[in-house]
């Protein structure tokens, strides 16, 4: 059906909610056997619970290598502390504002391969500040 997109999810390699546990040594193999599976089966690839401006580098230049030719949607895991606070950080206290302008300066989110951009795995009470920031600094044409 032409209504219907398939996502091929790729998940945190080095472990949910631990950004310092992330290695490239580790996570490049794995991600390499994700690609190669979805190559020719999915629509869109996702990248779920990315919780640093690292590994999100990481996985954008490895997929820009790859040659997929897949529109990624990124999703960023917003930290959650004890107590609400309106500011939104990735888990390793970066913020959105400097993940986007870190990814866009190394021209890793361009409209037509990165046209969504999401947050997950979060207080729900964060959602909402973090879309706000994210449509502040984002090109207008990615999708929040």
């Amino acid at each position: 059906r032409k209504d219907v997109l398939v996502l091929g999810s790729i998940p945190p390699i080095c472990g949910s909610y631990e950004p310092d546990s992330f290695d490239e040594v580790v996570a490049g193999p794995v991600l390499k056997d994700f690609l190669d599976a979805f190559r020719g089966t999915v629509d869109v690839l996702l990248l779920e619970t990315v919780g640093s401006i690292r590994e999100a580098e990481f996985y954008l230049q490895a997929i820009q290598r790859a040659d997929l030719k897949l529109p990624v949607w990124l999703s960023f895991c917003i930290k959650t502390e004890h107590g609400y606070d309106s500011t939104p950080h990735l888990l390793t206290g970066d913020s959105i504002t400097e993940a986007i302008m870190h990814l866009t300066s190394k021209h890793l989110l361009q409209p037509n391969d990165v046209p969504v951009i999401l947050v997950n795995c979060c207080d729900i009470r964060l959602v909402q500040d973090s879309m706000r920031e994210l449509c502040e600094v984002t090109h207008p044409t990615i999708r929040i």
